[in-house]
């Protein structure tokens, strides 16, 4: 069986309002969407991760580059694919290129190890001299059967080396508190963005915002009234976040329950509704989530943390949604009592270094810094 690869990659400048493309035909992204479509996280409940209605919507928030391989059987038929695309950030408190692979999938047991080498070899081969000399991934963390496939080392793969660990958390957007944040004002956004790069410079692989990129493609879907801040009493910004729906062109749909929740799952609402939680939709719905994204806020300053993060949950119930998405790294100071106060479901992966010519160890990738992923534009 042979593997056929497709891989398009863009040198072009850092032109935030020029969308990138995945540098697919138009029977190709069909394909792909149905791959994505199929392939459900596993679990008692199913979850596929979409891009609909086409995948350069989602690609333009994912960097500025971008890169796609497609892997076929003998007969054409696709069996398998992943992304790369290349995103500024900060690393060691100054802006850089880095690569972030995403998206693996394959299709039952037809994408082998041969294949997987083809894909990634397509993708080495887009890398420029402008990059840093290792990319970034996350992979849930209890997918074991993938993270010891990868971190194997094997031969014509690139390696893998776990660098942090981070938790998602998902919380309901229903609260009873004061809105203590504000709207921002449109000539305040340089200030906005002072802040967010001021804090994202201290942490490793946060990404690095410039002015130019709201109203653009790269924040397709966020608008200026979107985003919210909060003030100390001097005016100054205590903390920065905002509500990003991406409904419009990336999903996340509910493709089944395990048998025991399916037929469990009206008893289950009624004890959600009664916890003030999200009632688990029926199969083929998708999730009326958002993420809190953007957000900046000291690591000592709980209260303002959590202001800010209500404030995001007053502003997407009033938009009909009913969950909100942020990742914090398992250090991070505020992250275990976040979670608790938010009453957040946490979902924990791993952060991984990929080398492509030799291992790339913790202290080389994260410089001393705590991760900070902006999980929105994974």
């Amino acid at each position: 069986m042979s593997a056929a690869a497709h891989a398009h990659a863009h040198a072009q400048a850092h032109a935030p309002s020029e969308p990138t493309r995945p540098g697919l035909t138009p029977e190709a992204d069909a394909e792909v969407r149905a791959l994505l479509r199929e392939s459900a996280m596993d679990g008692l409940i199913q979850v596929a991760l979409t891009r609909e209605p086409n995948l350069e919507h989602a690609a333009s928030i994912e960097g500025s580059r971008h890169q796609t391989f497609l892997a076929r059987d003998r007969e054409g038929a696709l069996v398998g694919m992943g992304t790369r695309s290349v995103r500024r950030v900060f690393h060691r408190s100054q802006v850089a290129s880095l690569g972030y692979l995403g998206q693996l999938r394959t299709r039952g047991r037809s994408c082998g190890i041969k294949r997987l080498r083809a894909g990634f070899a397509e993708l080495d081969a887009g890398r420029l001299p402008d990059e840093l000399p290792f990319d970034l991934t996350a992979i849930v963390s209890d997918n074991e059967p993938a993270r010891r496939l990868l971190e194997r080392g094997l031969p014509g793969l690139p390696k893998y080396t776990p660098v942090g660990e981070i938790e998602t958390l998902v919380c309901s957007t229903r609260t009873s508190a004061h809105d203590a944040a504000s709207a921002l004002e449109p000539e305040a956004l340089h200030s906005f963005v002072q802040h967010l790069n001021a804090h994202h410079r201290r942490h490793a692989f946060a990404p690095a915002w410039q002015k130019v990129d709201f109203g653009s493609s790269a924040t397709r879907g966020l608008e200026i009234e979107h985003l919210r801040v909060l003030s100390h009493g001097d005016g100054r910004i205590r903390a920065t976040g905002a509500v990003w729906d991406q409904r419009a062109f990336k999903q996340a749909v509910v493709t089944g329950y395990k048998p025991a929740l399916r037929w469990s799952r009206p008893l289950v609402n009624l004890g959600l509704r009664l916890a003030r939680q999200p009632a688990l939709p029926p199969a083929g719905s998708t999730l009326k989530m958002a993420y809190a994204s953007h957000l900046a806020f000291d690591a000592d300053d709980f209260e303002g943390a959590l202001a800010l993060v209500r404030s995001l949950q007053i502003q997407a119930r009033a938009r009909g949604l009913e969950q909100l998405a942020f990742a914090l790294a398992v250090d991070h100071p505020l992250r275990d009592a976040l979670r608790k106060k938010l009453s957040a479901r946490p979902y924990r992966s791993m952060l991984y270094a990929v080398g492509w010519d030799r291992a790339v160890g913790a202290t080389e990738a994260l410089g001393g810094n705590l991760p900070w992923i902006e999980v929105a534009t994974l």
